[in-house]
């Protein structure tokens, strides 16, 4: 019952800050990198609907996603211009930049994080 509350609470108000650097190198050394990226104010609706064709079984979760990345791919979704999601990514602490440079991230970097859970950083 507590890690249910403790999910809920990290999905009601996501805690995405991140501080540090990374050193994009690691995984994609000297390897040139084409990346999709779809600007949308549907950002959960569209993460959610590109991971269930992937078959995420954690797709039903990417509608309250901020941005999402398909690694497979490199698709990017973020609200990149201002609009309704662009709102709700600031209602939780996301500044428009930081939120795009923690996509990129992944593309870079890989899966650092578990879904949803972007405070976490496996790396470490």
């Amino acid at each position: 019952m507590k890690l249910l509350a403790l999910i809920f609470a990290c999905l009601s108000v996501q805690c995405a800050a991140y501080l540090g650097s990374f050193d994009p190198y690691l995984k994609r050394p000297m390897t040139p990198v084409h990346i999709t990226l779809i600007d949308t104010q549907l950002v959960g609706p569209s993460c959610a609907f590109l991971s269930a064709k992937t078959g995420d079984p954690l797709a039903p979760v990417m509608l309250l996603a901020e941005g999402c990345t398909l690694l497979g791919d490199n698709v990017i979704v973020y609200p990149v211009s201002f609009g309704l999601w662009s709102l709700y990514n600031m209602s939780n602490l996301i500044a428009p930049d930081a939120g795009l440079g923690h996509e990129f991230r992944h593309v870079f970097d890989g899966q650092f994080h578990p879904a949803m859970l972007p405070f976490v950083d496996l790396h470490e």
